[in-house]
């Protein structure tokens, strides 16, 4: 027989296999090449010979355990067509996604561990036959459905996102419980419970340490002021206790979510955190907790230096805040001009005019509760010295009043020599003697005790 006529019988015979089996099933084509490869190297049976087209009928057919874990598939919606696998391993890849079941499927064995699924399909289908779940150390959020599985024995969820406990009340035969490392509170926790045969000592239902439940944060405060700290967890529960830690060491225990430093000091500075724990037995396993708190005290505000620019005529002084040097320039606070003597401010920012009475001012900064920075006799008005002191106290709210200057006692003495008033100075006259009375309109002389006189006129 001649060679090319050979080849041609055997060619013939390779396409007449192919479709005879090729007839046998459905052969769909694996999206997947990690998956792919896979089944290529456990179960070759069921692919053709390009290990990336799979028999439908034949992979319905495997019932033995088959292993797909640790083999970065990323897609495995092939899946579903092994319908009478007992366990079905996809462990350890890089699943994000888990394709819908339908109800022909008969898995006893779901394991999922270790992979990117932030949701997961409806698995009612597999209500009467799966007995272990295993999803831990995935990215679920919630999980919904599993009253449905009311066969099941075994749920792992250890190390997810959850933030809900998902609802058993259908699994009566759940021998075996793992939430530990999720997102939850005893406010999950404390319903979940209540109505369950739970002990500690069992292994079945682990409730365990749960993730920090509030994020690392900041606190900046300053000297002698309030330090509120508190935490967003399980706030109104009962029967908690609140075991506060500074720098990794205990610091105080409390029965609510938040404790107060009403005088805080330097020394409170440091890294807060806090552990909570429930008097309830049937909880004592689990730990929930806070991030990390970085409480900052600062020191009070300090005025190191500042200066006033003043113009000054008989009528008025207009005083301009041209430079202020501060302790910490990081500190929010607000500028006050304190009369020394009647305790009138003024509030007044950077390069703002104001028009002021006569008098010594203290410049205060304040910001927070109780911190305060003065410095003392930071301004002086003064009328000059060439201007006559004239005034007219008659409540016009325009020189109703003048500044006395001195120290000691003075007297004040009108035109025909009479005493009408004694002051100690430094002080403000309203223009009334001893008794409360105006005096009348004219010329009064003040004697001080260092001698000094000083001319006043009186205008009504």
């Amino acid at each position: 027989m001649p060679k090319k006529f050979g080849t041609y019988r055997i060619v013939i015979g390779l396409l007449f296999a192919l479709s005879y089996r090729q007839a046998e099933g459905q052969f769909i084509s694996i999206k997947d090449t990690a998956f792919a490869s896979s089944m290529c190297a456990q179960c070759p049976s069921i692919l053709d010979y390009s290990c990336r087209k799979m028999d439908t009928s034949a992979a319905n057919g495997i019932t033995y355990y088959v292993n797909f874990s640790q083999r970065k598939v990323q897609d495995a919606r092939e899946i579903v067509y092994f319908k009478n696998l007992s366990s079905v391993n996809l462990s350890g890849n890089e699943l994000q996604t888990f394709p819908s079941i339908n109800n022909s499927v008969k898995w006893s064995s779901l394991l999922l561990a270790n992979n990117k699924l932030a949701q997961l399909p409806d698995l009612s289908s597999l209500k009467s036959t799966l007995i272990t779940l295993d999803l831990s150390n995935n990215l679920l959020t919630k999980v919904t459905g599993l009253e449905k599985l009311t066969n099941l024995h075994h749920v792992d969820m250890q190390g997810n996102l959850l933030r809900s406990l998902p609802n058993l009340d259908g699994c009566g035969r759940i021998e075996r419980f793992d939430v530990s490392g999720n997102y939850l509170s005893f406010k999950d926790f404390i319903p979940f419970v209540a109505n369950r045969s739970i002990s500690n000592d069992d292994g079945g239902f682990i409730l365990g340490d749960q993730r920090p439940l509030t994020n690392d944060t900041i606190i900046s405060s300053y000297s002698t002021s309030q330090l509120v700290l508190k935490v967003a967890i399980d706030e109104g529960v009962k029967g908690l206790t609140y075991l506060w830690y500074k720098n990794n060491v205990s610091y105080r225990s409390t029965s609510t979510n938040q404790f107060i430093i009403d005088n805080v000091q330097k020394s409170d500075s440091g890294n807060y955190s806090v552990t909570v724990r429930s008097n309830n037995p049937k909880l004592s396993g689990i730990t929930v907790r806070s991030g990390n708190i970085l409480v900052k005290v600062n020191d009070c505000q300090r005025i190191l230096a500042s200066h006033f620019s003043k113009q000054s005529s008989c009528e008025q002084t207009l005083v301009t805040l041209t430079h202020l040097s501060l302790s910490n320039t990081n500190w929010p606070f607000a500028l006050t001009l304190e009369n020394a003597l009647t305790g009138d401010t003024f509030h007044l920012l950077m390069n703002e005019t104001l028009a002021l009475p006569e008098g010594t001012y203290h410049l205060l900064a304040r910001g927070g509760k109780s911190c305060e920075a003065k410095e003392s006799n930071a301004l002086k008005v003064l009328r000059p010295k060439e201007c006559p002191i004239v005034f007219s106290p008659n409540g016009d709210g325009v020189l109703d009043e003048i500044l006395l200057e001195g120290s000691g006692p003075a007297e004040l003495v009108n035109k025909e020599g009479k005493i009408v008033k004694h002051f100690i100075l430094p002080t403000y006259w309203d223009g009334r003697d001893d008794k409360g009375a105006e005096v009348p309109l004219g010329t009064y002389v003040v004697f001080k005790k260092e001698g000094n006189t000083q001319k006043i006129t009186v205008l009504r």
